[in-house]
C-alpha cells in the first residue's frame, strides 16, 4: 500500500491538546475523521505511546488497513534495561492499536537516542523490531536542524520526521533536507 503525503495527527485524539487546548476527541468524532481522510486517499496516521489514550481509541475504530507511526518516549532515567523498557512500550501500543505490525517506529526525543550510554543499545532495539517485521520503519522524531546532524552521524533512520511548514523552514535552509535526500 502507498503511503499518503499526508498523515492524520492523533495527539488531541487522546488529550487535550492544540492552540486553544481543546478537550480530546470523542470515538464518533475520530471515525468521522477517519472516513473523511480515507475518502480523500489519506491512510496515515502519526500517533504516539504519549498521546494518552489515543492508541486505545484508535484499536477500538480499528486501524488494521491504516499505515501507522508511533513514537516511543523519552527513557526514564531509572530503567535499567532499555531493549526491555522498549518492547515493553512498543507492545503495549500494538495491543492497543489492536494491530500485529506497523509501518513506522520513531524515537519521539532524540536525546533519548543521542544518549552516549545506551543510544546503541536503543538503537540496536529498534533494529531489531524492524528485522522481525515488526516494523517496517524505524527512525526519529526530531525538533531542531542540529539534532538531524548528530542523528545522521551515528545512525542509519529510515525516517526522520522534523517540523517543516510556512514558517519553520530551518530544515531546508540548513542543507540539512539535500543531506536526507542523498540518504534516501
Amino acid at each position: 500500500m502507498q503511503i499518503s503525503k499526508l498523515a492524520i495527527g492523533t495527539a488531541q485524539f487522546g488529550q487535550n491538546y492544540g492552540i486553544k487546548k481543546k478537550a480530546a476527541v470523542s470515538l464518533k468524532e475520530i471515525s468521522k475523521i477517519l472516513n473523511f481522510a480515507k475518502k480523500n486517499k489519506i491512510n496515515t496516521l502519526d500517533t504516539a505511546y504519549a498521546y494518552k489514550d489515543a492508541e486505545t481509541k484508535l484499536g477500538i475504530i480499528g486501524v488494521n488497513e491504516w499505515n501507522i507511526i508511533t513514537k516511543i518516549p523519552p527513557m526514564p532515567k531509572k530503567i535499567v534495561d532499555e531493549k526491555k523498557w522498549l518492547y515493553s512500550i512498543f507492545l503495549t501500543s500494538l495491543k492497543n492499536l489492536r494491530v500485529s505490525k506497523i509501518n513506522t517506529i520513531l524515537i519521539h526525543d532524540s536525546n533519548t537516542i543521542l544518549n552516549k550510554i545506551t543510544g546503541d543499545r536503543i538503537y540496536k532495539t529498534l533494529d531489531e523490531l524492524r528485522k522481525n517485521k515488526l516494523v517496517k520503519n524505524i527512525g526519529c522524531s526530531i525538533y531542531c536542524p542540529s539534532e538531524l546532524n548528530k542523528l545522521i552521524k551515528r545512525y542509519n533512520f529510515d525516517i526522520v520526521q522534523a517540523p517543516f511548514n510556512i514558517f519553520d523552514r530551518r530544515i531546508l535552509t540548513s542543507g540539512l533536507s539535500r543531506i536526507l535526500e542523498k540518504k534516501k
